[in-house]
């Protein structure tokens, strides 16, 4: 029996050939997508669908894949803002990750799950390095569970670095993190189909000792995980490796055996040409968050050097603290135009091109192209419908990509599948009442504003 049938619809696949289908109708069986085609052929076949979309004027496009988000951020929007690195870190990162509560955290979980839903956004890594209390990762990863997410959820740890700066709050021991993390992953087990898989993120370079790099590497080797850190921000991190390890960031991971095709870097600013090559060698993947590298003005990463290498990239939102939304399409015309900008190259990225960056590339990035980032015959059914003229600002569309890329914003989304389940229809969100969670979210960034206020005044 087919569930639905969308048709009428142009349909940008992100298949291997790229194929946009104009008058194009998809079959969708449980969770999968049992067909695509030609209207005209597939609705007398699928006539018989409980459920038939008619989508003229429309555009289905493969859901979004978000590889980089720290979603207790979202409580923290605004914050210290127009300030330096430093500063941000001290005033705000650092006492919010030792304040924050477990059921503050799933609020935060909540209001960036919504966020990216109403940017087409299906799949989230969420790297969660709040490890104060035991069990708060369930707390977020319950709260992308309710709204109905894909999500990986980046297990943070760290074991020293205080002499860098590193925050107690966010220090475990070896023994600890190794209990902890095989806890979680026997808890959510990375079964075919599963909507939570569990990834390992080691906070940094250096606020992680060679021991738990080394560990790092083997935990994941041996149990099929992805592997996600964040690689060269700012020149200082490759400082404090050096100073810790005798290499900078990336030299570090490599010395310990963790730049592969389950590696995912995110930031990469200050990553050399003849670092950039090696990592493509080896298969690995990084994490574009061009929004969050100008908010946070840690510069451009090498955008024309990642294309020429063939290394393979994904777009992350970076934390809603550093960026202000957990909104895709915006990270992806930001992308776009900072690399045309810093390279003075138009066509150094195309809309196309940043597009894959965010749906089949993404999915290659978390290992996970078998599956999902393209409408394909086979994969699970993560899409979500575009229409142009629900918004002026997309309206008219003459390129449905460059449409997408460089003109839609969250008021042309209008329906959202998760694995062949709707989340958003219509606009509307159906798994549960955003306003709610919208008004819990607020409390809960005042009460944690607030807490972060009285423990800073205390410590002062």
């Amino acid at each position: 029996m087919t569930d639905y049938l969308i048709k009428h619809a142009t349909i940008v696949t992100m298949n291997p050939e790229k194929e946009i289908l104009h008058d194009g109708a998809i079959a969708i069986a449980k969770d999968r997508i049992a067909e695509l085609g030609a209207t005209d052929v597939l609705e007398e076949k699928y006539m018989d669908a409980a459920v038939i979309i008619e989508a003229g004027g429309k555009i289905v496009f493969p859901g979004l894949i978000n590889t980089h988000v720290h979603s207790f951020q979202n409580l923290l929007m605004g914050l210290e803002s127009d300030s330096t690195l430093e500063h941000w870190l001290a005033r705000v990162i650092s006492p919010s990750v030792a304040a924050i509560q477990g059921e503050e955290l799933y609020a935060g979980a909540v209001l960036s799950a919504l966020e990216a839903v109403r940017s087409g956004t299906t799949t989230v890594l969420d790297y969660q390095y709040v490890q104060h209390q035991d069990g708060l990762n369930d707390w977020a990863i319950r709260g992308y569970r309710d709204v109905g997410l894909r999500l990986f959820c980046g297990r943070g740890y760290a074991d020293t670095g205080l002499e860098f700066g590193a925050n107690p709050e966010e220090l475990e021991t070896l023994d600890e993190i190794r209990h902890r993390v095989t806890d979680l992953c026997r808890r959510y087990p990375q079964e075919e189909g599963a909507l939570v898989r569990i990834a390992l993120a080691p906070s940094a370079v250096w606020m992680c000792s060679p021991e738990c790099l080394r560990w790092t590497s083997e935990f994941a080797r041996e149990n099929g995980l992805l592997v996600t850190a964040h690689i060269a921000e700012t020149p200082y991190d490759n400082q404090c490796s050096r100073t810790l390890h005798g290499y900078g960031d990336f030299e570090a991971c490599e010395k310990y055996g963790l730049i592969g095709k389950n590696m995912l870097m995110v930031h990469c600013v200050q990553l050399t040409r003849e670092e950039v090559e090696r990592a493509a060698k080896e298969n690995a993947s990084y994490s574009y968050n061009p929004v969050s590298n100008m908010y946070l003005a840690s510069g451009s990463p090498p955008v024309a050097w990642f294309k020429q290498e063939g290394l393979n990239g994904s777009l992350g939102t970076d934390g809603a603290a550093s960026n202000n939304t957990n909104d895709l399409l915006e990270t992806l015309k930001a992308g776009i135009l900072l690399a045309k900008a810093d390279s003075r190259d138009p066509g150094i990225l195309s809309a196309t091109e940043a597009l894959a960056m965010a749906t089949c590339d993404g999915a290659r990035a978390l290992g996970m192209d078998a599956e999902i980032g393209s409408l394909e015959p086979g994969k699970q059914a993560d899409l979500f419908i575009l229409d142009p003229a629900r918004s002026a600002r997309s309206a008219p569309c003459h390129d449905p990509v460059a449409t997408l890329a460089y003109s839609a914003d969250s008021r042309s989304v209008e329906m959202v599948m998760v694995a062949g389940r709707p989340v958003l229809w219509d606009g509307e969100l159906l798994t549960g009442n955003e306003q709610e969670w919208i008004q819990a979210g607020i409390r809960a960034g005042k009460q944690l504003a607030e807490r972060m206020n009285r423990n800073q005044e205390t410590d002062s």
